[in-house]
């Protein structure tokens, strides 16, 4: 009775540790800086820069729920913001959001039904994935005009990509926890056999799975491009990594199952971008940012990795 209920408790802090982390880091900065932390030009600037990163952890919580992990999201982000910079300079800018939209999911479809046909382990196609991308991103910056539609710029507006996060914060987080979508995703997370035994096409779920995820990199290659007006080999670099940062410091296990949430990414990427900007405000370099950014992860990483279901071999 008494380890039942160490257990739970224990459960409870680890639940709530990664919000209570976020209020720590917002009142210690804020300190720090007199104020200047929650000014409301500098809330709407770090809502700003998180917008992208939280809309591609929604996306990838959808991979991450039946286990998998996606090292090629940056990459497909990019060819995505290609797509659709070529088409909507030489056919029509109204195709510029499809056509980012539809290659999101072309791509990460694609990396699903190899994984899938070949019995390929998805990590593994995801890395080939995203070197196969970065050589397609090299070879078409050298020959295609890769800038915003002008018609389009009106979407360079904050409350533009604050909008969009919010929304797909909502929409994703109905799909996760109330329909089969997201039910059957966790339990194939949380143990593929039973989840084959109870009757759970595990194969279409998780093709699903990846289709919400292309969307997301569509709309993020969308966001991407109307900050940055244009694309390069450099685009969206890192953003794989830094959203599985994210989505660790918010507090879910890499080996998703029911505990699988939306509000893991919110929570890490804010954490994240207060951190990174408090840091900054204070003059700390990004030597020392980038050392306090590894510490923190590694340190959420080992609260929350399950021991139990990973057997490691030293």
């Amino acid at each position: 009775m008494n380890r039942e209920i160490k257990k739970i408790n224990g459960d409870k802090v680890k639940e709530y540790l990664p919000a209570a982390g976020l209020v720590v880091v917002i009142l210690l900065f804020t300190a720090l800086t007199g104020g200047r932390m929650i000014a409301p030009t500098n809330l709407l600037l770090i809502m700003k820069q998180s917008a992208m990163q939280i809309i591609a952890c929604v996306g990838v919580t959808f991979v991450l729920a039946h286990g998998n992990l996606d090292f090629s999201f940056g990459a497909n982000i990019a060819i995505s913001c290609a797509a659709g910079a070529i088409v909507g300079a030489n056919v029509s800018y109204l195709l510029f959001l499809p056509v980012c939209i539809l290659t999101g999911i072309l791509l990460e479809v694609f990396m699903c039904f190899i994984h899938l046909s070949c019995k390929v382990p998805a990590i593994v196609v995801s890395w080939a994935l995203m070197f196969f991308d970065q050589g397609i991103m090299t070879t078409l910056v050298g020959k295609f005009p890769m800038k915003l539609p002008e018609e389009l710029v009106f979407m360079d507006h904050t409350w533009f990509y604050i909008i969009m996060a919010v929304a797909v914060c909502l929409i994703g987080w109905y799909l996760l926890d109330y329909t089969r979508l997201g039910k059957y995703n966790k339990a194939i997370g949380s143990n593929i056999v039973n989840a084959r035994f109870s009757g759970i096409p595990v194969n279409k779920f998780k093709y699903l799975a990846y289709v919400v995820s292309g969307v997301s990199v569509g709309i993020c290659a969308i966001i991407c491009m109307a900050r940055g007006r244009t694309a390069s080999t450099l685009t969206a670099s890192g953003a794989a990594i830094d959203v599985l940062i994210a989505v660790v410091l918010g507090g879910m296990s890499l080996g998703g199952g029911t505990k699988t949430r939306i509000s893991a990414g919110i929570i890490g990427t804010l954490m994240l971008e207060f951190l990174t900007n408090g840091l900054t405000m204070v003059g700390a370099d990004n030597n020392l940012i980038g050392m306090v950014k590894g510490l923190i992860f590694l340190t959420a990483v080992i609260i929350t990795f399950d021991r139990k279901a990973v057997q490691v071999v030293i």
